[in-house]
């Protein structure tokens, strides 16, 4: 009996000896991160003020990365309960407390700039044999008439009737369309408790993604939709880990306003909204059912295709050669006519390489993400990613003299 006494003083003794230990080796951990969290700090010149804000931000949002937390305390004004109740406000999918506004930003709504992903049915496609493929051509010709006729009927008529559903109250009809899909969909993403104009607002502000769900009770896809794809785990950490998650029914004002606003044709319907060139833009579109691993593939797809674009613009920034002063000589200034409108005027030096020149346009905010540089007249193509141009070329090798003006065409317009 004692020599199983004294063995177990001894573990016990071990056991309290490994803890300390372990504890320890914690406080050195967590003090050694502190330390280096401090020094980055101080070289990026905060005060001593603003470093303490900063640790008190991140323990209370749990927000590791203090570079974050710096950026964030920067936008508010570093006034710390504001921005504290701003990322919890986003994280319960509430609007935040500037997402007052309105009219919401304006979306560019363009296909070429998309990922368009449909699950269309296989109906739709041709049938074989002869017999079969007449009566699929008479059969859509005999649709294209008829969606023809309708539609001009239809746009005769509301020229004679007042619009029937004149949004009166947007949050409301968001709020009833979440307590009813909490009650039949247990299971979901976290939502965004305020009007698409505030969502949209929100994701600007916070260069955050903005997930769109248009749903239409009356179709069976929907129900699978929601039931299997949307109520996936995976789905649901990846939606609420990268976007804020706004939905709404079609049948309400604001839903059905929405529709349009994004020219929704087949439900259910989901569109990725994020920032692009300094405006929002709709990124990624997808239509129809589909299984849970399909939407997780696409949503992962658009973010990123996005964020690669992003993170090239950032590393090539670096590499574009400094301005020249304005009385630098061997320079020559050109002004860049964007497909936007925008103008853009920089000056080079003549040894300074076409591929520089392209590297500059392409890191800026209203540059498309594939272009050509061209002349006037006679049109030249300068340089061109998809036509593998020389890249080795000079400004003094293309022929421009001391002012140019250049074209950027977007090559997937």
């Amino acid at each position: 009996a004692g020599r199983r006494k004294r063995v177990c003083e001894n573990c016990g003794l071990i056991l309290l000896v490994g803890a300390k230990f372990h504890s320890l080796i914690g406080a050195v951990f967590v003090r050694n991160n502190f330390f280096f969290g401090w020094e980055k700090m101080e070289r990026e010149g905060l005060s001593n003020n603003q470093m303490e804000m900063v640790l008190q931000f991140q323990d209370f949002t749990g927000i590791e990365d203090i570079s974050v937390c710096r950026d964030v305390l920067t936008r508010h004004m570093w006034d710390l309960e504001v921005a504290i109740q701003e990322q919890l406000n986003i994280r319960e999918g509430r609007p935040s407390v500037y997402a007052t506004e309105s009219r919401p930003p304006q979306v560019i709504n363009d296909r070429y700039l998309q990922h368009v992903f449909s699950s269309a049915s296989s109906s739709n496609s041709p049938p074989s044999g002869f017999t079969g493929l007449i009566s699929y051509f008479i059969n859509n010709v005999f649709s294209f008439c008829y969606n023809t006729v309708s539609s001009l009927v239809m746009a005769f008529l509301n020229l004679f009737k007042s619009n029937e559903r004149i949004v009166t109250d947007p949050l409301r009809d968001v709020l009833s369309f979440i307590d009813v899909y909490k009650e039949k969909y247990p299971v979901h993403p976290v939502f965004y408790h305020g009007t698409y104009a505030q969502a949209l607002n929100d994701a600007k502000r916070e260069l955050k993604f903005l997930l769109v769900y248009l749903h239409s009770e009356g179709k069976s896809e929907a129900d699978s939709f929601c039931r299997n794809a949307l109520s996936d785990s995976q789905v649901i950490a990846y939606i609420n880990r990268n976007m804020l998650f706004w939905a709404c029914d079609i049948a309400s004002p604001e839903g059905y306003r929405v529709s349009h606003s994004i020219n929704a044709r087949t439900y259910p319907i989901m569109v990725v909204v994020g920032m692009r060139w300094n405006k929002m833009i709709i990124m990624g579109r997808m239509e129809g059912d589909c299984s849970a691993e399909e939407l997780l593939r696409r949503l992962q797809t658009v973010v990123t295709d996005n964020e690669n674009i992003a993170r090239l613009k950032i590393d090539m920034a670096s590499e574009v050669p400094s301005e020249p002063p304005a009385d630098a000589p061997g320079t020559t200034s050109v002004v860049f006519k964007l497909p936007s409108g925008a103008r853009i005027e920089r000056r080079f030096y003549r040894a300074d390489s076409i591929k520089d020149v392209y590297n500059f346009i392409f890191c800026h905010p209203a540059s498309p993400d594939r272009f050509e540089i061209t002349t006037n007249f006679p049109k030249r193509v300068l340089y061109s990613e998809a036509k593998g141009t020389d890249s080795n070329a000079t400004i003094s090798d293309a022929g421009l003299q001391n002012r140019e003006v250049l074209f950027v065409n977007d090559l997937d317009a």
